[in-house]
């Protein structure tokens, strides 16, 4: 019994320890961060040239779900889109669409340049199966709310955070 409580007081002691040997930013370093970001942030969609990885998929039917390796990828003239889809077509066949996997140029380009609610982009694409409008509302942070509006497609709405590497 006392190897017992010996044993327990020393594991209580690493694990405190150990807990304090976390590297924490100072305030400065963090703010010095968020800068950062929030500068690079800008510059990429200054320059139309940016990657949006894709963390969550929000139905308008269905219950949000957390998706890895989906991405938006924004290059001057062109888009990549890579991402799921969870809902109802209204006048294709699922099974033989790409739904909102595809590569193509980017009829309008609209940036509303940054306000109080973020900065609002709105993209509109013309693939050879539907009209996509993608409004993205982008924040210093690099967090970034989208939203797909299709014709053939139930509305579907994303988030994620510019990818700032």
């Amino acid at each position: 019994m006392k190897h017992f409580s010996i044993l327990s007081i020393m594991a209580l002691a690493l694990i405190l320890f150990t807990g304090c040997g976390v590297i924490k930013q100072t305030p400065e370093e963090k703010r010095a961060e968020e800068e950062r970001v929030a500068r690079v942030v800008k510059d990429n969609l200054d320059k139309r040239s940016y990657k949006i990885d894709v963390n969550y998929m929000i139905p308008t039917r269905w219950a949000a779900s957390e998706v890895r390796g989906y991405y938006i990828i924004v290059d001057s003239t062109v888009i990549k889109s890579k991402l799921p889809y969870a809902g109802i077509a209204h006048s294709v066949a699922i099974e033989q669409s790409k739904g909102l996997t595809f590569t193509d140029n980017i009829l309008e380009y609209h940036d509303s340049g940054r306000t109080a609610n973020g900065r609002h982009i709105s993209i509109t694409v013309k693939t050879n199966e539907d009209l996509y409008d993608y409004k993205l509302i982008v924040f210093d942070d690099g967090i970034v709310d989208i939203h797909v509006h299709c014709r053939k497609l139930s509305d579907i709405s994303y988030r994620g955070e510019v990818n700032t590497k």
